[in-house]
C-alpha cells in the first residue's frame, strides 16, 4: 500500500477512471514496461527516470504528455489489483472497449497485481545507475558491474529492472549491447555458483532476471534493426 499511496494519495478511494490505450505502439510498450518496473521497484525508481527523460518526449506520459492518462490507470491498476478483483464490471467494460477498437493491440491491463519485491532503496538506484553510466563493454568494465550486482542477489528484480530501463533510453546500439553482455555475465557467474543439482528456481539471481530479459532483447534487437552493420532478416 506504501506505493500506492505514493502514486495516488487518495488511495483506492478514488480510482482513476479507464481509458482506450494509445494507438501509438511504441508509446503503449513504453508505458507498459514502465508499469511493469515501478510495480517491482517503487517511487524511487519512477523519479529516477522522470529525472533522466524530462526531455525525452517519448515519455512525456510521465507529466501530462500523451498516454498520461492510461499509465495513470495501469498503473494504478497494477498496485491495486483493481482490474480483476475490486472492479470487476469496470474491468470488463474496458477489456470489451480495447477489443472493439484496437483488435490488433495487446494493451497492458493487469488481471492481478503482480508480485512486486521491495523497492530498491534510493542510494543503490543511484549507485547501481552510476554503474551502468560505465559501462564500456570491455571485459573489465563488464566483469567489474557483475561483481557489483552480485553483491546484492536479493535484490535482483530490482536492479535487473533498472537495467532494461537503462538500455532502452540508450541511443546507441553498441551501448545496448553492453548491457545485454552485462546481463548474460551475471547469469553466467550466478549458474557457476549454484550448489550442485540445485533447482533453477532457487537461482534468486535467475528467477529476478527472468522477467527482464524479453524486455532486454527487445530493446537491443529494436535498436540493432536500425544499425548500418545489422542485417534485418
Amino acid at each position: 500500500m506504501e506505493a500506492l499511496t505514493h502514486f495516488f494519495p487518495q488511495g483506492a478511494s478514488a480510482p482513476p477512471q479507464p481509458v482506450p490505450p494509445p494507438s501509438d505502439a511504441g508509446l503503449l510498450q513504453r508505458i507498459s514496461k514502465l508499469v511493469e518496473f515501478a510495480t517491482r521497484n517503487g517511487p524511487s525508481f519512477v523519479e529516477l527516470i522522470k529525472t533522466k527523460q524530462k526531455d525525452n518526449p517519448e515519455y512525456g506520459f510521465l507529466a501530462e504528455g500523451e498516454g498520461s492518462a492510461f499509465y495513470q490507470y495501469t498503473l494504478f491498476c497494477a498496485l491495486s489489483a483493481m482490474a480483476a478483483q475490486q472492479q470487476p464490471q469496470q474491468h470488463q467494460q474496458y477489456q470489451q472497449y480495447q477489443q472493439q477498437q484496437y483488435p490488433q493491440q495487446h494493451a497492458y491491463v493487469p488481471q492481478q497485481a503482480p508480485a512486486v519485491p521491495d523497492p530498491l532503496p534510493p542510494d543503490v538506484v543511484t549507485n547501481w545507475e552510476t554503474v551502468l553510466n560505465q559501462l564500456t563493454g570491455s571485459k573489465e568494465s563488464i566483469k567489474s558491474a557483475s561483481a557489483w550486482f552480485l553483491t546484492a542477489p536479493h535484490m535482483a528484480g530490482g536492479l535487473g529492472a533498472q537495467m532494461a530501463t537503462h538500455a532502452a533510453g540508450l541511443a546507441d546500439y553498441k551501448a545496448r549491447l553492453h548491457v545485454l553482455y552485462l546481463a548474460n555475465d551475471i547469469l553466467l557467474k550466478a549458474l557457476e555458483s549454484r550448489a550442485k543439482d540445485t533447482a533453477p528456481e532457487a537461482d534468486v539471481v535467475a528467477m529476478g532476471m527472468r522477467p527482464i530479459i524479453p524486455a532486454l532483447l527487445a530493446s537491443t534487437c529494436s535498436a540493432g534493426s536500425l544499425a548500418p552493420d545489422v542485417r534485418v532478416v
